[in-house]
């Protein structure tokens, strides 16, 4: 399996990687992905040695800046559109909630 990015050439429109189960296990091999596939925006190195590295995901935030999606998950940060209208969370304490647990919804 893939082990290392050193050898790989320039893929600079490369936007999708996916790379599960392979051996990738150093954190400066995310340095390396990041300058030979600078258009990355979606990454998948789960079940890697790596995946389990401290400071693995502040390497990913540092030199993967442009992904949206990491690992099967979604990079983008959400703000529900109350606590986003409203100057205090706590206004909305009280407010009903729709939410969906699983397939069952609340």
């Amino acid at each position: 399996g893939v082990s290392t990015f050193e050898d790989m050439p320039q893929f600079p429109m490369l936007q999708c990687l996916e790379l599960l189960e392979n051996d990738v296990e150093e954190v400066s091999e995310v340095e390396t992905l990041g300058d030979r596939c600078p258009a990355l925006v979606k990454l998948d190195l789960r079940e890697n040695p790596v995946a389990s590295e401290p400071f693995y995901i502040k390497a990913i935030a540092k030199h993967l800046p442009g992904l949206l999606e990491h690992n099967n998950q979604s990079m983008r940060k959400y703000t529900s559109k109350i606590a986003a209208r409203s100057s205090c969370a706590a206004d909305n304490l009280n407010k009903d909630v729709n939410a969906v647990d699983g397939l069952y919804k609340n």
